[in-house]
């Protein structure tokens, strides 16, 4: 990965000379994001330390900050970033606060590399690199691992009625389209309605097709949510 820095910084600066440059990362080492943040943050630590450590003239100064998994205090931290000496930002690390803040690291002229990021929309501002597969791209291959690999034929997909889960579920059924695998999209807005949501999630899985015998099911759950909603769906076998 520190070759991986070593290319960006050409990139931005369009020169390998030596000197010191710094890199933005802000990302949720507190509250509801800490979790999937945190092994982010440290990986990027390791690789600039491991080029720093090469001793070819070009430093990386990391500038660590903590948008505590809050909208406004991402906005913030854009802000500030736009105004200190960082060449580039690799945060926010998560898809809805890279999306509130996107447009002001684009007005103050920062590039975002964003390795964590799947949601599609990230790409509609110019100044921003997604460098994983989009939502709608993984619920698309989730579809192709369970036909081609599992063998499944039919899913039931839980989605949070959210940005996230309805790129998911667009690419879960732009793949059924292409193949012969039946899909069914169940939807929650919220609190209020996900414990229903859940019992039809598991009626619908559990209701045998034409030709099935008891046992012998060809029908997968999946759940296309964030981890934080994901934690509180839970199936009795």
């Amino acid at each position: 990965m520190h070759l991986w820095l070593g290319g960006l910084l050409l990139a931005v600066t369009g020169t390998a000379a030596a000197g010191t440059f710094q890199i933005a990362l802000p990302a949720s080492l507190s509250g509801s994001g800490e979790f999937g943040a945190k092994p982010t943050v440290n990986a990027i630590r390791m690789a600039v330390d491991e080029s720093n450590a090469e001793g070819n003239g070009q430093t990386i100064e990391l500038k660590i900050l903590d948008d505590q998994s809050k909208v406004d205090t991402a906005r913030r931290l854009a802000q500030d970033i736009g105004k200190s000496e960082a060449l580039v930002t690799l945060g926010p690390v998560r898809s809805h606060l890279a999306l509130s803040s996107l447009d002001l690291y684009r007005k103050a002229g920062v590039p975002a590399f964003l390795s964590t990021t799947h949601v599609d929309d990230v790409t509609k501002y110019k100044n921003a690199f997604r460098t994983v597969i989009s939502i709608s791209e993984l619920g698309d291959a989730i579809s192709n691992y369970l036909l081609y690999v599992l063998g499944r034929r039919r899913a039931v997909v839980l989605i949070k009625d959210d940005s996230y889960g309805r790129r998911f579920a667009g690419g879960v059924e732009a793949a059924a389209q292409n193949v012969d695998m039946d899909v069914e999209i169940i939807r929650f807005r919220g609190e209020k309605d996900r414990a229903e949501a859940i019992a039809a999630t598991a009626a619908a899985a559990a209701a045998l097709r034409p030709g099935e015998r008891p046992g012998h099911k060809e029908t997968s759950i999946i759940l296309g949510m964030t981890y934080e909603e994901g934690v509180h769906v839970t199936f009795s076998a």
